[in-house]
This record gives C-alpha cells, structure tokens and sequence, in this order.
C-alpha cells in the first residue's frame, strides 16, 4: 500500500536561512531612527545618555532581527535595552522606542503562554513609568490621557498578537487532527488488508480441505469399485469431476478479488450463502454416507457476508466428519430460524475424536468467521455421541 505524505506544520512567516525578511527590514529602519535620534541626543541629552543611546540602538536593532524565530531572547534583549534608554532619558520618547511594541507583539503571538503574559504585565507596567517620568512636563487631564493612551496601545498591540496567535493554533491543531485521521486511515487500511488475506486463507483451506477429502473418499472407493462394478467407478469418476470443478470454481472466486476491478477475468458470480447449503449434504449422500438436512422458522434477510459464513462453517463442518468420522459416518444437519437469531448445527455420529481439542486450523477458523459477524461457534461431543459444531449468527 502506497504510504500518502504527511501534511507538514503551516510556516507562520516566511524565513531566509532562518531570517524573516520582513524583521530585518524593521531592523533595519530602527537602525536608522537610532542615527537619527543620536544626533539629536548628542546635543541635548550628554555624553553619558549619547552613549547608553548608541549601546542600545545596536542591540535593539539587532534582537529585532530575530524577534519571531526567538522571540524570547528577542523580547528580553529589547526590554533591558528599553530600560537603560528609559534611565539614560526618562522624560523623552524616541520613535524608536517601538521597538518595544514590536517584541511584545512577537512574545505575545510566537512565545511560550507564560512568557507572553509576563512580557503583556511588565510593557504596561513600563507605560505607567514612563507616565509618572512625564509629570514634570504634563499635569492633571493631560497625564491621564497619555496614560491611557499609551496603555491602549499597548493592550491593541496585544490583542493582535493574540488574535495572530489563535488562528496559527487553529491551523496546528487542523494539521495534527488531519495527520492523525490520515494514519487511522492507514491503520485501518492495513487492518483491512489482513484481515481480507485471513478471509481468502480461511476460505481455500475450506475449499480445498473440503474437496480433497471427498475426491480422496472417493478415489479409495473407485479403485475398488473399478474391479467388479465399472458402472459405479464411471460414477465415482463424474462426481470427482464435479466436485473438483465446483472447487475450482470457487478457489477463481475467492481469489478474484486480488485482481483489478476492471480485469474481464475476474469472477462475477456470488459467494455462496445459506441456500447454498443443501448441496453439500447431496454430496455427503452421494458419497454412500447417510445424511439429512432440515430447515425449521421462518427465514429471514441475512446480513451481508453472514450467509457465506454459514456455508464455510457447514462445509468446514463436514469435511471434519468425513475426515475423522470413520468410513460409515452419517452427517446430519439442521438450519433453525428464530426472531432474531438463525442458528446452524452440524452433527455426526463418528467418534467424535481429534476434533474436540479445538486446536485445528478448521476449528479456529469457525471461531474467526463466526465472531466476524457477532455470532458464536460451539463444538464438542454431540447428544448421542459423535461431534456437534452449532454456530449461531444474529440476523438484525
């Protein structure tokens, strides 16, 4: 069986050689917003702040590179270098200060669940300091409205990272439910398959068990018969004929389904079922043995596939008295219908020797057939002695 390919995990943003373009482009206009703002703060802020300025805008810059492939180092990279520019200039705002808006939404959609959360507290936390670094320039209303401001900005960035992070989940969680339906499916197939190949074994070893103790009983008894009674050797001959086309016929059956559906050669004709049933008593009979087959109830529709279990069980059956049932045994066989059950009893009145330990292939596969369909298989000593084999199917 052709193995299908496994859906691989969604890429959340496009990498080369393990950078996103779009990060080092970001990286790079905060590079320049940093030169920008070093010139300004050269002349206002001192040498001291000039210099924290330039130590920050290169580290920044860099961890925003790698924000979303390792947004945890990222994050914590940005977040220290925020916090020296913030003591370094307390009361100004850069533009490139975003840098810190763009971490947090990194962490928030790419990072693990705690680390977002924190990452989510301490940039509101840092919104209220640099609130209260501002009171020295804004008061009263004003301060309120930064404040709030500041912090919506921050709650609107965090919001679509966590919209961002949601639908990358969904799509995880899509790709893992379909990897998982896909390897049932397979399963299931390989399941299939074997038990198919178990079916095709259980019916040859019928068919061909079946047939060859009949031509063997046969054979032995022609060879014999061809002495003193030709016309009953010429009998022998037809109904070994018979009997070998009948199985031929049903070995192409059973193996057909291992051919193409569109192959002219394959057989077209049905399993045999239930009905199918009689004809193998007429064969015991034809064999010289005594035999009988009754049918009781009302017969009713037969799940699919039940039918066909039934005749492998009564052939299987038989075959089993013929072969150890001595050279004299009568067979007899009866079909009971009921409301929600049919029930097959196949009986001898041999020995009833070296099939009861259940141990025989023929035995096992009753069991296999029977259990298939919710039924079940008894076998042991018959009411009179000999062998019994009573299988039971439901029929809704």
């Amino acid at each position: 069986m052709k193995r299908q390919l496994t859906l691989e995990e969604p890429t959340t943003f496009v990498t080369v050689k393990g950078v996103s373009p779009l990060d080092a482009m970001l990286a790079l206009m905060l590079a320049v917003f940093y030169i920008d703002s070093f010139s300004t703060a050269a002349a206002t802020w001192g040498a001291l702040a000039t210099f924290a300025l330039l130590i920050v805008g290169i580290t920044t810059s860099c961890a925003t590179i790698f924000r979303r492939t390792s947004p945890v180092r990222s994050a914590g990279i940005v977040y220290i270098s925020a916090l020296v520019r913030f003591l370094a200039a307390p009361t100004d705002l850069i533009l490139p200060d975003l840098a810190v808006l763009l971490a947090l939404w990194a962490v928030v959609a790419y990072g693990p669940s705690l680390v977002r959360y924190l990452a989510i507290i301490t940039t509101l936390m840092a919104g209220i300091l640099i609130t209260i670094a501002r009171v020295t320039i804004l008061s009263g209303t004003d301060l309120a409205v930064f404040l709030i401001l500041i912090e919506s900005v921050v709650i609107m960035v965090a919001a679509t990272a966590t919209i961002r992070r949601f639908r990358i989940e969904r799509i995880h969680h899509v790709v893992h439910q379909a990897n998982r339906a896909q390897r049932e499916a397979e399963r299931e197939a390989e399941l299939a398959v074997a038990e198919e190949r178990n079916r095709i074994a259980r019916d040859m070893h019928d068919v061909v068990a079946h047939t060859l103790t009949t031509v063997i009983a046969q054979a032995d008894g022609g060879r014999y018969a061809a002495k003193t009674n030709p016309a009953a050797a010429e009998k022998t001959l037809d109904l070994i004929s018979s009997v070998s086309r009948e199985a031929l016929s049903d070995i192409r059956a059973i193996i057909g389904v291992l051919r193409a559906g569109d192959d002219p050669a394959s057989p077209r004709h049905p399993q045999p079922g239930v009905d199918d049933i009689p004809s193998l008593f007429d064969q015991v009979r034809e064999l010289g043995h005594g035999s009988t087959y009754t049918v009781s109830g009302t017969p009713s529709t037969l799940p699919t596939g039940v039918g066909t279990a039934l005749f492998r069980i009564a052939q299987e059956a038989i075959t089993n008295s013929l072969k150890y049932g001595g050279e004299n045994v009568a067979i007899d066989g009866t079909l009971t219908w009921a409301r929600n059950e049919v029930t097959l009893a196949i009986v001898d009145d041999g020995p009833g020797v070296s099939v009861t330990d259940g141990r025989g292939h023929g035995i096992i596969g009753m069991h296999e057939r029977a259990g298939a369909f919710g039924g079940t298989v008894n076998t042991g000593a018959g009411e009179r002695g000999g062998f019994r084999v009573t299988a039971t199917f439901p029929t809704n």
